[in-house]
């Protein structure tokens, strides 16, 4: 009796054991497979090529602070800023906001810091977080002139007399449109020259 005892303990020892090795191991094996599923191809960071028109020289100075909002069809998702260097490149990370982003086709409202918003449809991006959105493609530059510290997204007498202002100011990069390093008669003739131009209205 005391052999058949030892006997049915040491067999209920061993399926326990047995039983906890397959379910452990198929826990393992469904973790794996849903990290797998949801992980790669989502990413975090967008990079983006952009040109703001009429500047001094006129390659190698595309230099502005940026403001992106990110739709995908009407739906607004998500919206950050960064400077852009002198060639134009800029890069938005969405890590720190836990947000991120799919392969796909998306839409762009691009504000630069003395510009109208100007919107980009159906952009393939997020493709990684290297991959580079050029939004220069077609010609489309970031018209200057909204320089009035209200953002109607419309260049107006409230720009020019900002700008009239500032004539003769130096590293004022609010006013100098065509980073020269100063606000002078060129760049107000850049204003006048989109006087009336209105913004696509997206970059709110």
């Amino acid at each position: 009796m005391h052999f058949y005892k030892t006997w049915v303990a040491t067999w209920l020892i061993l399926a326990t054991i047995m039983s906890w090795g397959l379910t452990t191991q198929a826990v393992s094996r469904a973790v794996t497979t849903v990290s797998l599923e949801i992980l790669p191809g989502l990413v975090c960071k967008l990079n983006i090529l952009v040109y703001p028109e009429k500047r001094i020289p006129r390659t190698g100075n595309w230099g502005t602070l940026v403001t992106a909002y990110i739709y995908q069809g009407n739906q607004k998702l998500a919206t950050a800023q960064a400077r852009s260097d002198n060639a134009g490149r800029a890069t938005f990370d969405f890590c720190g906001q836990n947000l991120i982003f799919a392969p796909g086709q998306y839409n762009f409202a691009i504000k630069g810091y003395s510009h109208l918003c100007r919107y980009f449809e159906n952009v393939r991006s997020f493709e990684s977080d290297t991959f580079e959105t050029d939004l220069t493609t077609g010609g489309k530059l970031l018209l200057a002139g909204e320089t009035s510290n209200i953002f109607d997204d419309k260049i107006n007498s409230l720009d020019a007399s900002t700008q009239i202002r500032a004539f003769y100011s130096l590293n004022d990069e609010k006013n100098d449109l065509n980073r020269d390093t100063k606000a002078n008669s060129l760049d107000f003739s850049n204003t006048v020259y989109n006087f009336y131009d209105l913004g696509d209205g997206l970059c709110e």
